[in-house]
Protein backbone atom coordinates (compact mmCIF):
# COMPACT_ATOMS: atom_id res chain seq x y z
CA UNK A 1 0.00 0.00 0.00
CA UNK A 2 1.19 3.28 -0.95
CA UNK A 3 2.26 5.58 2.08
CA UNK A 4 1.45 9.04 0.37
CA UNK A 5 -1.97 10.77 0.33
CA UNK A 6 -2.98 11.86 -2.87
CA UNK A 7 -3.20 16.05 -2.87
CA UNK A 8 -5.92 15.37 -4.82
CA UNK A 9 -7.90 13.62 -2.67
CA UNK A 10 -6.98 15.00 0.34
CA UNK A 11 -8.07 18.63 -1.07
CA UNK A 12 -11.27 16.82 -2.13
CA UNK A 13 -11.71 16.03 1.59
CA UNK A 14 -10.81 18.88 3.16
CA UNK A 15 -12.65 21.32 0.86
CA UNK A 16 -14.73 24.12 3.04
CA UNK A 17 -17.89 22.06 4.49
CA UNK A 18 -21.71 23.35 3.93
CA UNK A 19 -22.40 26.39 5.85
CA UNK A 20 -24.33 24.23 8.77
CA UNK A 21 -21.67 21.84 9.22
CA UNK A 22 -19.08 24.76 9.05
CA UNK A 23 -21.25 26.75 12.06
CA UNK A 24 -20.03 23.92 14.72
CA UNK A 25 -17.69 24.73 17.14
CA UNK A 26 -15.06 22.53 16.29
CA UNK A 27 -11.54 23.24 16.12
CA UNK A 28 -10.35 23.14 12.29
CA UNK A 29 -8.02 20.55 10.73
CA UNK A 30 -4.34 21.00 11.24
CA UNK A 31 -2.60 19.63 8.03
CA UNK A 32 1.13 19.69 8.12
CA UNK A 33 3.01 20.12 4.97
CA UNK A 34 6.38 18.77 4.20
CA UNK A 35 9.00 21.26 2.35
CA UNK A 36 12.29 21.36 1.06
CA UNK A 37 14.11 23.66 3.08
CA UNK A 38 16.81 25.04 0.47
CA UNK A 39 15.21 26.21 -2.82
CA UNK A 40 15.49 29.82 -2.37
CA UNK A 41 11.79 32.14 -3.23
CA UNK A 42 10.19 28.41 -3.42
CA UNK A 43 10.57 27.49 0.04
CA UNK A 44 13.36 28.55 2.76
CA UNK A 45 13.32 29.03 6.71
CA UNK A 46 14.26 32.98 6.87
CA UNK A 47 16.68 34.57 9.68
CA UNK A 48 14.69 33.51 12.31
CA UNK A 49 14.12 30.21 11.32
CA UNK A 50 10.43 30.79 9.90
CA UNK A 51 8.76 29.21 6.60
CA UNK A 52 9.42 31.37 3.84
CA UNK A 53 8.51 31.24 0.00
CA UNK A 54 6.15 30.83 -2.41
CA UNK A 55 5.36 27.56 -1.90
CA UNK A 56 5.00 28.85 1.93
CA UNK A 57 2.69 31.16 0.73
CA UNK A 58 0.38 29.32 -1.43
CA UNK A 59 -0.47 26.49 1.05
CA UNK A 60 -1.30 29.62 4.13
CA UNK A 61 -3.66 30.85 1.35
CA UNK A 62 -4.83 27.44 1.09
CA UNK A 63 -5.37 26.96 4.57
CA UNK A 64 -7.04 30.44 4.41
CA UNK A 65 -9.70 29.39 1.78
CA UNK A 66 -10.60 26.35 3.26
CA UNK A 67 -10.30 26.72 7.25
CA UNK A 68 -7.81 24.50 8.05
CA UNK A 69 -4.66 25.40 9.83
CA UNK A 70 -1.31 24.73 7.97
CA UNK A 71 1.93 23.55 9.62
CA UNK A 72 5.24 23.52 7.75
CA UNK A 73 7.84 20.63 8.45
CA UNK A 74 11.14 22.15 6.45
CA UNK A 75 14.20 19.26 5.82
CA UNK A 76 16.06 18.03 3.38
CA UNK A 77 14.60 17.02 -0.21
CA UNK A 78 15.18 13.36 1.23
CA UNK A 79 13.98 14.06 4.99
CA UNK A 80 11.00 16.04 3.61
CA UNK A 81 10.23 12.99 1.38
CA UNK A 82 10.65 10.47 4.39
CA UNK A 83 8.46 12.46 6.28
CA UNK A 84 5.23 12.28 4.08
CA UNK A 85 6.19 8.10 3.85
CA UNK A 86 6.73 8.00 7.47
CA UNK A 87 3.35 9.68 8.72
CA UNK A 88 5.15 12.76 10.19
CA UNK A 89 3.73 15.22 7.08
CA UNK A 90 0.21 14.92 5.65
CA UNK A 91 1.31 16.30 2.32
CA UNK A 92 4.81 17.26 0.70
CA UNK A 93 4.07 20.49 -1.11
CA UNK A 94 5.62 20.58 -3.77
CA UNK A 95 7.38 17.29 -5.89
CA UNK A 96 7.90 16.52 -9.22
CA UNK A 97 6.90 12.96 -9.99
CA UNK A 98 9.64 10.46 -11.01
CA UNK A 99 8.60 6.38 -10.62
CA UNK A 100 10.77 6.06 -8.05
CA UNK A 101 8.61 8.54 -6.04
CA UNK A 102 5.74 6.95 -7.22
CA UNK A 103 6.92 3.61 -5.66
CA UNK A 104 5.90 5.53 -1.71
CA UNK A 105 4.13 8.26 -2.72
CA UNK A 106 0.59 8.54 -4.30
CA UNK A 107 0.62 11.94 -6.71
CA UNK A 108 -2.34 14.11 -7.61
CA UNK A 109 -2.29 15.77 -11.04
CA UNK A 110 -0.11 18.45 -11.39
CA UNK A 111 -1.30 21.45 -9.85
CA UNK A 112 1.38 24.10 -10.58
CA UNK A 113 3.79 24.58 -13.98
CA UNK A 114 7.43 25.51 -13.34
CA UNK A 115 8.93 26.06 -16.69
CA UNK A 116 12.88 25.34 -16.42
CA UNK A 117 16.00 26.23 -19.05
CA UNK A 118 19.06 26.09 -19.48
CA UNK A 119 21.44 28.95 -19.52
CA UNK A 120 25.06 28.80 -21.14
CA UNK A 121 27.83 31.14 -21.77
CA UNK A 122 26.76 32.93 -24.90
CA UNK A 123 30.17 32.11 -26.79
CA UNK A 124 28.92 28.26 -26.67
CA UNK A 125 29.70 25.73 -24.11
CA UNK A 126 33.40 24.36 -23.32
CA UNK A 127 35.04 21.23 -24.84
Amino acid sequence: MKAGITLLTLLLLLAPLPSSAASSPAAPATITISIPDNMATVSALDADGNPTGMVVEFWRLWGEKTGHQVQFRLNSMPRSIADVRDGRADIHGILFYSEERARELDFSAPFFSVPVTLFYRSNGLAG
